[in-house]
């Protein structure tokens, strides 16, 4: 269930799907929640 929801989340803000906007700050989050849950 977390995989899913990381990938979801993670596919959402990628920088490749959001041109013109600046999503590092998001995807940071998303890397270190993904390590600390193991995903």
């Amino acid at each position: 269930m977390l995989k899913k929801f990381y990938r979801t989340l993670s596919k959402a803000y990628h920088p490749d799907s959001n041109p013109g906007k600046d999503t590092s700050e998001e995807m940071k989050l998303l890397n270190q929640l993904k390590n600390e849950w193991g995903v």
